[in-house]
């Protein structure tokens, strides 16, 4: 026969197996409240629905222990009661953060503020709740614009662009970074011979001096801006190139009529025709600056330097480089420097310098040939490169930032001349031979 324990011990085992349970909870709602640590920073509210109920299980739990001692074998009752309830809450909890995160953003899209100290805070609050220091407000939330071409949200990529779209709240509803079709300024061609036109260069009257192979050798001529009124200006058995008008209507240029190629000027009329130059070696590529002097290239030894001829000074000759590079087409700016062509690493480039021939720079920097540099009164150059297939017309700004792609042609364009009026003048086979034609900047 089993014996039933004495009724006067049952109340000492459940006192005992209340408090270890209470230590059990205890350390249940403190492994509990460690991991639920990191997520308190995004999750505050969730998980204070975790922490609140364990506590009030724990608190439920310690008066069990203390009704056992009080009231012995009715304490048992009270502790299955007491832990059913007690135990619901917690499980409501849980089934309530399992609701929050499927429904809820992701935790890295969930608003917080941080107090100067630091504090980790809600987005609804205006004061810290653990120092009391004013909360910065919350940034106005961005709405998504749409590129119209693509449809595409941000962050995503247009099919024919090569950047990302932006979001913003403010900004017209054109996609910034869609790339756009790119368009070209309208042409007009200005001379139109069986032979070569080339070399276009604008007069302060607006008309453009040229140079022409339609009398067999090449001459020099002169034109109105709308192609009228073509006019012979030299006439002789030897050949005349590269003309350049000056500011007083005065026009310089190369012939070998005496021989070797020398630098002559003449009036706009092709009258008063004087050698400047006097050398063994060749001289090309003359430029009239603002201030009537005469910059030109010259054979040097192996290579080419830069030159001045001064015409109001007897025609004093002064050499501007001693580098022996191989310089080529020039122009001078608005300011006295000078933009010029050099070969850098066996390619034409475009560079700048004073106008006294120091503080060279580069200004471009590609694979292919960039030349026939002209400057413009307000400072941009236009150039031809060759770094699409073919010879096209670009401009860009006097440090050589902002290039722009100015002609689309499968045939070769070169030799830009700037008008004073902001047209370009400029040579193009585009229609089977080399003519001049002009076409409009755009603004700066």
């Amino acid at each position: 026969m089993v014996t039933s324990q004495p009724r006067r011990y049952f109340p000492t085992i459940c006192k005992q197996r209340a408090y270890n349970m209470t230590r059990i909870c205890q350390s249940v709602a403190d492994d509990l409240q460690t991991t639920c640590k990191p997520l308190a920073d995004h999750l505050q509210t969730p998980c204070q629905q975790i922490v609140n109920p364990l506590a009030i299980l724990h608190n439920s739990l310690m008066r069990f222990w203390m009704l056992v001692s009080c009231w012995g074998l009715l304490g048992v009752v009270g502790i299955a009661l007491g832990a059913f309830s007690a135990l619901r809450s917690p499980l409501s909890a849980l089934n309530t953060l399992h609701s929050l995160l499927l429904n809820s953003p992701s935790t890295s899209s969930i608003q917080t503020k941080r107090c100067p100290k630091g504090h980790l805070n809600s987005a609804d609050r205006k004061f810290c709740k653990e120092c009391g220091a004013k909360l910065p407000e919350m940034p106005a939330k961005i709405s998504v614009l749409l590129c119209p071409k693509t449809k595409l949200k941000a962050g995503k990529y247009c099919p024919t662009g090569s950047r990302k779209l932006f979001a913003a709240s403010s900004v017209p509803q054109v996609c910034t970074f869609h790339k756009p079709t790119p368009t070209y300024p309208a042409v007009t061609r200005l001379t139109n011979f069986s032979a070569i036109d080339d070399n276009p260069s604008w007069g302060p009257d607006g008309r453009i001096a040229f140079e022409s192979h339609r009398d067999g050798l090449p001459e020099i001529y002169i034109m109105n801006a709308d192609g009228s009124d073509q006019t012979r200006l030299t006439n002789n058995d030897a050949s005349d190139h590269d003309p350049s008008v000056g500011p007083d209507g005065r026009i310089v240029f190369v012939s070998n009529r005496d021989g070797d190629w020398d630098i002559y000027v003449m009036n706009g009329d092709g009258s008063n025709q004087t050698r400047l130059t006097y050398n063994s070696e060749n001289d090309f590529n003359p430029n009239w600056g603002q201030d009537g002097r005469i910059t030109f290239v010259s054979k040097v030894g192996e290579g080419f330097e830069l030159f001045m001829v001064e015409p109001s000074l007897n025609n004093r000759i002064t050499q501007l480089t001693h580098c022996s590079a191989h310089f080529g087409e020039l122009s001078i700016c608005k300011d006295g420097r000078i933009v010029f062509v050099e070969n850098w690493a066996y390619n034409n480039e475009i560079c700048v310098m004073d106008g006294d021939g120091t503080d060279i720079k580069r200004l471009t920097n590609n694979s292919f040939p960039d030349n026939s540099p002209t400057s413009n009164s307000d400072g941009r150059i236009a150039f031809t490169s060759h770094r699409d297939g073919n010879g096209e017309i670009y401009i860009m700004s006097s440090d050589g930032s902002k290039q722009l792609r100015l002609t689309n042609n499968p045939e070769n364009e070169w030799k830009p001349a700037w008008g004073p009026d902001g047209r370009i003048a400029f040579v193009s086979n585009r229609d089977g031979n080399a003519e001049i034609y002009l076409m409009k900047a755009p603004p700066k």
